[in-house]
């Protein structure tokens, strides 16, 4: 619907977000089809989330390369939402760096 492909023909890598990535994700969440169309045009993934739960495993058999959680500090619920956009910036940041230094 969003013309995926013709979108992501020229990209060098692909950075998809969730709120929480876990067993359910392999079944349908748009990580998992976001993955499916890249790995299958030679495009690595990078997913960004806000929590990461059990059972990931196989997210890396259906392409993304590799997950990071915004969460820098355990914190309840309701504290993290509130720091969730500077954690992600922060985050953000320095999956830029890393990727700068070897580009």
């Amino acid at each position: 619907m969003v013309n995926f492909c013709e979108t992501a023909k020229d990209a060098d890598l692909i950075i998809s977000g969730e709120g929480k990535i876990d067993r359910q994700s392999l079944m349908g969440k748009v990580i998992a089809g976001v993955a499916e169309r890249a790995k299958g045009m030679g495009v690595p993934v990078i997913a960004v989330v806000g929590d990461i739960g059990d059972g990931i495993e196989e997210i890396y058999d259906k392409g993304v390369t590799a997950v990071f959680s915004i969460n820098s500090v355990a914190l309840p619920l309701s504290e993290a939402c509130e720091r969730s956009r500077q954690d992600m910036v922060l985050t953000i940041d320095n999956l830029c760096r890393l990727l700068k230094r070897y580009k």
